[in-house]
């Protein structure tokens, strides 16, 4: 599934309209009609704040071989994780590999 069809497919799951994205965005609506006709690619710069808006992330958006949105508790960890110091980041690994050590020894 492309990016455009994503989004457009999150924005009737979650009850969000194009005009609500769009205000989000802070830019006209017609500039999504754009994009889904395929006649410009310019959301490409707007994924961070598309995500936000859609709870999900950009990986999710970007990814045509993910077919599955992310959990909820997947985009919080994902979120923090990204503000995390790197040491922070490797600690919080190292717990996980320790507390599920078995489903990490395929």
């Amino acid at each position: 599934m492309s990016t455009i069809d994503k989004i457009i497919n999150l924005l009737e799951q979650k009850n969000k309209t194009q005009k609500e994205l769009m205000d989000y965005l802070k830019l006209e609506k017609s500039v999504f009609t754009t994009w889904k006709n395929g006649k410009s690619k310019s959301y490409k710069k707007y994924l961070p704040q598309i995500a936000v808006f859609l709870n999900t992330t950009v990986e999710y958006l970007t990814d045509e071989s993910l077919n599955e949105a992310p959990s909820e508790d997947l985009i919080i960890l994902n979120r923090a994780a990204k503000k995390m110091t790197p040491e922070n980041r490797k600690k919080l690994l190292d717990i996980a590999r320790v507390m599920f050590k078995e489903d990490f020894d395929d």
